[in-house]
């Protein structure tokens, strides 16, 4: 991206980073679910925790004034980012159940807990910080 900005130009970045991925309350089905999830990426190719190395990868690539910032988003029951965890075992189902060492049943089950978790009142989740990052083409 910095290549195919003119001089002057400005490349901006926006990825995730699910170090921060919580909820409240805790939940034994949601926190295995979270760590299956992060440990699944890498074997499909992506980095599910690239968002803090950002403006790390625009000064690389020789941007200047580079900064970064990262944006929390908390959810709620009702709220339709409030599905961390469900939204990503349906894309990675197949490698999720290839690294877990279970049947479709029980991942199917595990889905469920957490379904119901997240739709009690009062549960609350903290998604994947989205790290925004940015610089100037020399």
């Amino acid at each position: 991206m910095a290549r195919l900005t003119r001089p002057g130009g400005t490349v901006a970045l926006q990825e995730p980073d699910a170090r921060a991925v919580a909820c409240d309350p805790q939940h034994p089905a949601f926190e295995r679910l979270r760590a299956e999830i992060v440990a699944v990426y890498p074997r499909t190719g992506k980095d599910f925790e690239i968002g803090r190395r950002t403006g790390r990868l625009l000064r690389d690539a020789g941007l200047r004034d580079v900064e970064a910032r990262p944006t929390a988003r908390v959810t709620h029951a009702g709220d339709s980012y409030h599905t961390f965890g469900l939204t990503p075992c349906a894309l990675l189902r197949e490698p999720l159940l290839g690294g877990a060492g279970r049947t479709a049943d029980e991942l199917d089950d595990h889905v469920a807990q957490v379904a119901d978790h997240l739709g009690a009142p009062g549960t609350i989740t903290c998604q994947p910080l989205l790290w925004q990052a940015w610089g100037t083409r020399p």
